[in-house]
């Protein structure tokens, strides 16, 4: 799995969307950043896509557009906004973490 298909296995356009400061309905909706928008006509999900501009794309197309970046500075830019190491496989990061929790739990019990 390269950096791009890790990136958007881990982070919808929503949250990129929500963490940049849109503020996404509960459908979805949202103004659009990429033209003068007085309506939310932006839909966001998995992917995006403007009904006005009808401008589309993924999590990376939507950083790269959003901050005027390549499409490997978008991906590096998500990396580190959202605290992901491509370089950890998942089975890892989620062992790990599970790990953390059990120890928290443990050390809860003796309350």
């Amino acid at each position: 799995m390269n950096i791009f298909q890790f990136v958007k296995s881990q982070i919808t356009t929503r949250q990129a969307a929500e963490h940049y400061g849109l503020n996404v309905q509960r459908n979805g909706m949202t103004l659009c950043p990429f033209h003068d928008d007085h309506a939310p006509s932006l839909k966001v999900d998995t992917r995006f896509y403007c009904f006005g501009c009808q401008v589309k794309g993924d999590v990376i197309d939507f950083v790269s557009k959003l901050f005027g970046l390549s499409l490997i500075q978008a991906v590096q830019k998500l990396a580190a906004d959202f605290g992901l190491d491509p370089n950890t496989p998942q089975s890892a990061a989620r062992g790990a973490a599970a790990q953390t929790c059990a120890g928290m739990y443990e050390s809860s019990d003796g309350l």
